[in-house]
């Protein structure tokens, strides 16, 4: 069986387009089809190992170069002349963001994989989905995305771990009965 690499995963940017979800969006996917999944489910799910994400993309933090100007009266005007580059002087004023994935352009692709920024999750590689909150804590510093060709394989993990019983099976019981039974 083929290893299942970031490459494979993105393809030519058309898959990730089309069929790759942020957590989010794959959450409102499956609820519209009826599968019981929250955020917090899914990354419990993952922490046990039982499901996980498609891919994970860790953006890393960028300096803007940025002017701050006043117009007339109370008026403030922001300027930004693009990324403070490695070893570039700016004696202006910078702000803190986080880099776009441009998943439609090879060779940023490649970089980003090469560098580890796109990778697949392993269950070995668990960490608390906070720990991937950006600075602001609004953008994410990583992102994790789910195929919409997961909700299968979700539907059956969820399923197999819900208990179902009937409450008239246990309506007469004795707490010992009810404790032993199968």
């Amino acid at each position: 069986m083929k290893e299942i690499t970031p490459h494979l995963v993105l393809g030519h940017g058309h898959l990730f387009q089309d069929t790759l979800l942020s957590t989010s969006r794959f959450v409102d996917f499956c609820k519209k089809r009826g599968i019981d999944i929250s955020k917090k489910r899914l990354e419990r799910f993952e922490e046990l190992g039982i499901f996980l994400p498609m891919l994970r993309i860790n953006h890393p933090a960028i300096q803007i170069k940025r002017k701050t100007v006043k117009t007339e009266g109370e008026l403030v005007q922001v300027q930004e002349f693009g990324i403070l580059q490695e070893g570039e002087i700016w004696d202006g004023e910078t702000s803190t963001d986080y880099a776009d994935f441009i998943y439609w352009n090879k060779e940023y692709v490649d970089s980003w994989i090469k560098d580890g920024l796109v990778y697949i999750p392993t269950k070995d590689a668990f960490q608390p989905w906070l720990n991937y909150k950006g600075y602001d804590g609004f953008r994410p510093k990583v992102e994790t995305y789910y195929s919409i060709f997961q909700t299968l394989p979700l539907q059956i993990a969820v399923q197999s771990l819900e208990i179902k019983f009937k409450i008239e099976d246990l309506a007469f019981r004795t707490e010992e009965e009810i404790l032993d039974f199968h």
